[in-house]
C-alpha cells in the first residue's frame, strides 16, 4: 500500500512540474508573439532641433592624466591590454573633459569602436552619431559611415526576444531608422541607393508597400543611373500592383501600377524581370478593361441610362478597341443609338 502510494505521489508531483513548466511558458510564448520591438532603442537624437546631448565636464567623468595626450595614451595602453570596459570609460571621461581637444575625436572614434566590437550595436551607433554631430572634418568620414551601415545590416538579420530556451525572431524594422539616420547624414554617399533599396525590401516584409514604394521613389528620383535602379524600379511596380490588387475595384491604383510597369519595360528593356513585369501588365490590363466595361454594363442593365451606357460603351471601344467583347459591344451601341434616336 505505502509502495503504491509513493508511485502516485510521483506521478502527482511530475504532473504539477508539468502543469508549473507550462503556466510559465505560456506568458513567455504569448510575450514572444505580441513582441514589438522598441523603436527607440535605435532611435537617434540627431534632427537639427535635438542633437545629441554635448558631452561636458563632470565629477563622474574625471580624467587619470593631467593633459588630453596622456589621457588618450592612457586609454589606448588599456585598450591594449584588453581592458576595453576600461580604456572606454578613459576615453569618454577625455571627450568630457576636454571637448575641443584634438584627441577628443580620437577618442570618441575608440569609444565607438570598442561598442562595436562587443556588439553594442545601438550604443555604437550613437556613438559613432556624436563624431559626426560635433566632430564634423576631424575623422575619416566613410569610415563611420561604413561603421553605421554595418550595424544596420546587422540589425537586419538578428534575431530578437529569445528567452530561455525560446528562438527569437527577426524584426528588420528596427533598422529602418538607423538607415534613414545614414541617409541624413550623407545624401550623395555611394552606398545611399542601396540604404534605399533596403529599407523599401524591410517595409515589402513587414507589408508596408506605401511605404516600400517611397523608397523606391527615392532611387528613381535622385540615384537613376545606380546599380540599384533596376531592381528598385520593378520592386515599385511589383508593390503598385499589390495594393492594386488589395483594391481591385481602384481605378487609380490600377493605372498607377500599370504606369510603373510601362516605365520599367521602357528603360530595362534587356532586365532578367521582363517576362514577370509583362505578365502583370497584361494582368492589369484586363482587370481595366473588365473596369470599364461593367461600367458601360451597369448603366445598360442594372441602371436603365441608355445615353450614359451608350457614352461608356464607346469609351470602352476607345481605349479597348481589341477587346475579345468588342464586336458584341459594337452591335449593342448600334442598337443603343437606334434607340436614343427615337428616343
Amino acid at each position: 500500500m505505502e509502495r503504491y502510494l509513493a508511485g502516485n505521489m510521483k506521478t502527482i508531483l511530475y504532473l504539477l512540474c508539468a502543469c508549473t513548466l507550462l503556466l510559465l511558458c505560456a506568458p513567455i510564448s504569448s510575450a514572444q508573439q505580441s513582441y514589438s520591438p522598441a523603436a527607440d532603442e535605435f532611435e537617434t537624437t540627431t534632427t537639427h532641433n535635438d542633437l545629441p546631448k554635448r558631452k561636458k565636464r563632470s565629477i563622474f567623468h574625471r580624467p587619470e592624466e593631467d593633459s588630453p595626450a596622456k589621457q588618450l595614451a592612457f586609454g589606448e595602453a588599456l585598450e591594449a591590454k584588453g581592458r576595453l570596459g576600461a580604456a572606454r570609460d578613459e576615453y569618454n571621461a577625455l571627450v568630457h573633459h576636454w571637448h575641443n581637444a584634438p584627441e577628443a575625436p580620437i577618442a570618441q572614434f575608440r569609444i565607438a569602436r570598442i561598442r562595436f566590437g562587443q556588439g553594442k550595436y545601438s550604443k555604437a551607433f550613437k556613438a559613432f552619431q556624436y563624431l559626426i554631430e560635433y566632430y564634423a572634418g576631424h575623422f575619416k568620414y566613410n569610415e563611420v559611415l561604413d561603421y553605421q551601415f554595418r550595424i544596420a545590416n546587422h540589425v537586419i538579420g538578428d534575431r530578437w526576444g529569445d528567452i530561455f530556451f525560446l528562438p527569437g525572431f527577426e524584426a528588420p524594422e528596427r533598422a529602418l531608422p538607423l538607415l534613414n539616420q545614414i541617409i541624413a547624414n550623407a545624401p550623395n554617399w555611394e552606398q545611399v541607393p542601396h540604404a534605399y533599396l533596403t529599407i523599401g525590401m524591410i517595409h515589402e516584409e513587414i507589408k508596408d508597400y506605401e511605404g516600400a514604394v517611397a523608397a523606391y521613389d527615392s532611387i528613381a528620383q535622385f540615384h537613376r543611373k545606380s546599380p540599384e535602379a533596376e531592381k528598385a524600379a520593378f520592386q515599385r511596380a511589383a508593390c503598385l500592383c499589390i495594393l492594386s490588387d488589395k483594391t481591385p475595384r481602384d481605378e487609380k491604383r490600377c493605372r498607377t501600377a500599370l504606369s510603373a510597369l510601362a516605365t520599367f519595360l521602357a528603360r530595362h528593356k534587356e532586365s532578367s524581370q521582363k517576362a514577370d513585369a509583362e505578365t502583370r501588365l497584361a494582368a492589369l490590363k484586363l482587370r481595366l478593361e473588365n473596369m470599364y466595361y461593367e461600367r458601360a454594363l451597369f448603366y445598360d442593365t442594372r441602371s436603365n441610362k441608355p445615353e450614359a451606357a451608350l457614352i461608356a460603351y464607346r469609351d470602352f471601344i476607345k481605349k479597348f478597341p481589341m477587346a475579345e467583347n468588342g464586336d458584341d459591344v459594337r452591335e449593342r451601341i448600334e442598337t443603343l443609338e437606334l434607340q436614343v434616336a427615337e428616343d
